[in-house]
């Protein structure tokens, strides 16, 4: 399902029938990460393919992603890939 968010931290320890913190110690030792920096990598890398698709605007990647709206999705992105959407997207187009 990789259209999918996932889930949040509570979420996921729930499926697991564990606690967050339980959660968290297990997953950070079996991957090498945080779950946080996990979900938000998973989410980065699929609103990256959803701007190169061209099919969503700016507002329906940042709300299909979590994000609470456009700005807050540049934002983010940029701190994440350390260039804006719109370059982003020039500089895949132009590999």
């Amino acid at each position: 399902i990789s259209d999918a968010r996932p889930p949040s931290l509570s979420e996921a320890a729930k499926l697991c029938n564990l606690s967050s913190s339980r959660f968290s110690e297990l997953f950070r030792q079996a991957m090498g990460v945080s779950y946080g920096k996990f979900a938000i990598r998973v989410r980065m890398s699929n609103a990256a393919k959803d701007l190169l698709s061209g099919r969503f605007s700016l507002e329906e990647i940042a709300l299909k992603w979590g994000f609470f709206d456009s700005a807050h999705f540049c934002h983010a992105f940029k701190k994440f890939y350390r260039i804006s959407p719109s370059q982003f997207v020039s500089r895949k187009k132009s590999d």
